[in-house]
């Protein structure tokens, strides 16, 4: 309901001078469907005022908050001193039993104020005692001017009768005798209930028509509404989900969205990251504090100490295919490493602590060289230079016509579920191929 209510444009449109009659008509026609849809199910509205009858976004208007409605059986009545001063009927305010009569008086009261642009027995902003209006809407006779017509000035005081059983609306025609008063001759009522229709007045979508944000806020709160299992199943459609209004109001009002909506710098130009002539931007993730940066700056790793981004990633609990990239520069760096702790270039030794372990690696290179090494090892595992090394000798097979030498090699383990993936045995027969 992006259009707002009718109180909002009747007293801050148009200089707070209400509507001209054809809109004042319109809204008054749709209103009348509503009551009258209302009336057949049997369902009092008892609060009709122009605080309750929304615009949508095509400009029709809807009966809003049911608060005080009521269920009379067939052939019943219904008693309860309930409404809001000035709209109250007659029948309300002495406290009488009454049915549908109310209804119309409201109608009444909104026509009224639309066209005049100020309520029939209370003008605008008027401090009087609540007796006092009471005492007008029982007594006293309402006033009219210029702005009507005769056709909605007797259509006004049918409405406002005060004896219910001389009101439009309640005799044996009930709403369809609404209908067919000489004001609405013009109406079209198939046409307007099927929403055919044009609205005399069409939303603005990027406008918000409200005064303040307390109006708003009336229409943003909830209270006494709880949430079940099927409503939950039906919101997890949504990528939103069934989140609690509360929460909403909290992230809008510490502004943690902020900075995604900022669009043009103090000089009026976009920002460069939304500039088309600018190129993006390098964020400097160490002094970055928006929102999302907050939110993701704890990334999920496993325990331990920090990851070299250049190491392949290998978790021992949940063991996993991985891929890498090893360039000729970490071969030779391997190598001097290999040289300087005294091991035997024509034998690479590793071991393992008591477990029974098969691997195949398969080194392919750009070049279309292929390594086969197949390791299998039952000895005890010793640590020398942070190499694992076993005296079971490796096994390569390398094809002759291209070298090791290459730009990019690319290394693959496949493990099996109860495999421990040593990429240091991999590497270690990668250096000892070289050496050879």
């Amino acid at each position: 309901m992006n259009g707002g209510d009718l109180k909002f444009h009747i007293h801050n449109m148009n200089n707070g001078s209400g509507f001209n009659e054809n809109r004042a008509r319109f809204y008054a026609a749709e209103i009348t469907l509503g009551l009258q849809h209302m009336h057949t199910q049997n369902i009092v509205y008892r609060d009709l005022k122009p605080e309750n009858i929304l615009i949508d976004d095509q400009g029709h208007v809807r009966i809003s908050d049911l608060g005080l409605a009521v269920y009379i059986e067939p052939g019943g009545t219904a008693k309860g001193r309930v409404g809001t001063a000035g709209y109250m009927a007659p029948e309300v305010v002495m406290n009488t039993r009454y049915t549908f009569s109310p209804d119309w008086f409201g109608l009444g009261c909104i026509v009224y104020e639309m066209i005049m642009g100020q309520a029939p027995f209370r003008r605008r902003k008027e401090r009087i005692r609540r007796e006092e209006v009471d005492r007008r809407v029982c007594e006293d006779t309402e006033e009219y001017n210029y702005k009507f017509s005769d056709n909605s000035k007797r259509f006004c005081q049918s409405l406002l009768q005060k004896d219910p059983h001389c009101r439009l609306g309640c005799d044996d025609a009930g709403p369809e005798g609404v209908k067919h008063h000489n004001w609405f001759s013009c109406i079209n009522w198939v046409r307007l209930e099927a929403g055919l229709e044009d609205a005399p007045f069409l939303p603005d979508p990027h406008a918000v028509y409200a005064k303040d944000v307390l109006d708003i806020e009336q229409f943003s709160t909830i209270k006494g509404v709880t949430l079940d299992n099927k409503d939950m199943e039906f919101y997890k459609k949504f990528c939103s989900g069934a989140v609690s209004i509360p929460w909403q109001n909290e992230m809008l009002e510490t502004g943690c969205f902020d900075d995604l909506n900022e669009f043009y710098k103090s000089d009026g130009t976009l920002v460069d990251n939304l500039n088309p002539d600018t190129p993006p931007v390098q964020q400097n993730s160490t002094h970055s504090q928006s929102f999302f940066s907050r939110l993701f700056k704890r990334k999920h790793r496993p325990h331990g100490p920090p990851i070299d981004d250049n190491q392949p990633i290998i978790n021992n609990n949940n063991p996993v295919d991985i891929e890498e990239q090893i360039t000729t520069s970490g071969v030779s760096s391997g190598l001097e490493k290999l040289n300087k702790s005294g091991l035997s270039s024509a034998e690479t030794k590793f071991s393992s602590k008591e477990h029974s372990f098969k691997q195949e690696n398969i080194v392919k290179s750009d070049c279309l060289t292929s390594i086969s090494i197949n390791t299998q090892c039952t000895q005890n595992d010793i640590r020398n230079d942070d190499f694992l090394t076993t005296k079971t000798p490796i096994s390569i097979t390398t094809n002759s016509h291209y070298s090791v030498d290459s730009s990019a090699v690319s290394h693959k383990i496949i493990n099996s579920k109860h495999q421990r993936p040593h990429f240091c045995t991999c590497f270690s027969a990668l250096c000892c191929s070289r050496t050879k």
